[in-house]
C-alpha cells in the first residue's frame, strides 16, 4: 500500500505528512531535503502536481507545523536533518549566488561571513518564503529541531561521508517505524571547494563560531580544518 502524503488546502503550501507511516518530515533548508523526499516518496512523485503525495518547498519550522497539524504533530513521529554549521553556511552562500543575487556575486564567502551571513536584499526570494522570514537568519537550525522527535546529524564536510550519515539516519528511522526506503540519491549540489584551505581560513571559521555558538554547542559540531 502506498503511503499517503498530502498537502494543506487553501494556500497551496505542501507538507510531507505521511498518514500511513505516521511520519512528519521537517524540512531544514540546505540539508539534502530533496534527497530525503526522494527516499520517502520516489523521484517520480517529487514535483508531480497530480499526485496527492507531492512534497513541499515551504521549509516550515515546527512552530508552524504544530499549529497547522496539531493532532498529527502530537501522534506522529517527526524528524529533521541538521547539517554542520560551517558546511551549511558555505552551501547557503553558494545557493544565494546561483539564484542570481547580485550582491553575492560581488563579494567573497569570507566577506559574507564578516557581514554576519545576511540574506540577499534584491528580493529574489519572491515567494512566500521571504514573507515568512525563514531565510532572514539562514543559520538558524535550532528552530528546525525544536520538539522534533528524531534528529539526523550531518557532521562531515565530505560529500560522500555526509551521504553515508544521511543514509544511516534514514535507515534507523525506517527500521524504527518498519517501512521500506527507496535509494537515497547522492547530493549533487555540493562543491569540492568546501574542503579547500583557501575557503576555510581561520578568521572565517572563528567568526562563524561566534555568530552561531548556541547552535554549534547544542549539536556538537566541529569546525573545519584550516
Amino acid at each position: 500500500m502506498l503511503a499517503c502524503f498530502y498537502c494543506s488546502k487553501g494556500n497551496g503550501l505542501l507538507e510531507v505528512i505521511d498518514e500511513q507511516r505516521r511520519l512528519i518530515f521537517v524540512e531544514n533548508p540546505k540539508t539534502a531535503t530533496n534527497s530525503v523526499k526522494i527516499a520517502l516518496m520516489g523521484k517520480e512523485n517529487l514535483y508531480n502536481p497530480f499526485d496527492s503525495r507531492i512534497a513541499t518547498v515551504g521549509h516550515h519550522v515546527p512552530t508552524i507545523l504544530k499549529k497547522r497539524y496539531s493532532s498529527q504533530w502530537q501522534d506522529y513521529t517527526s524528524f529533521v536533518v541538521i547539517r554542520n554549521t560551517w558546511d551549511r553556511a558555505y552551501s547557503f552562500f553558494n545557493f544565494y549566488c546561483k539564484t542570481g543575487a547580485l550582491s553575492y556575486q560581488r563579494i567573497s564567502f569570507d566577506e559574507w561571513v564578516e557581514k554576519g551571513c545576511p540574506p540577499p536584499d534584491e528580493g529574489h526570494l519572491r515567494s512566500l518564503m521571504r514573507a515568512w522570514g525563514i531565510f532572514d537568519r539562514p543559520l538558524c537550525q535550532l528552530q528546525y529541531a525544536e520538539e522534533v522527535d528524531e534528529v539526523i546529524l550531518l557532521n562531515s564536510f565530505d560529500a560522500t561521508e555526509r551521504h553515508h550519515e544521511l543514509c544511516t539516519g534514514l535507515n534507523q528511522i525506517s527500521t524504527m517505524l518498519n517501512f521500506p526506503l527507496k535509494d537515497v540519491p547522492t547530493d549533487t549540489n555540493h562543491s569540492d571547494r568546501v574542503m579547500s584551505s583557501e575557503i576555510w581560513n581561520g578568521v572565517t571559521v572563528e567568526r562563524i563560531a561566534e555568530l552561531f555558538s548556541d547552535e554549534i554547542q547544542h549539536f556538537g559540531f566541529m569546525p573545519p580544518v584550516h
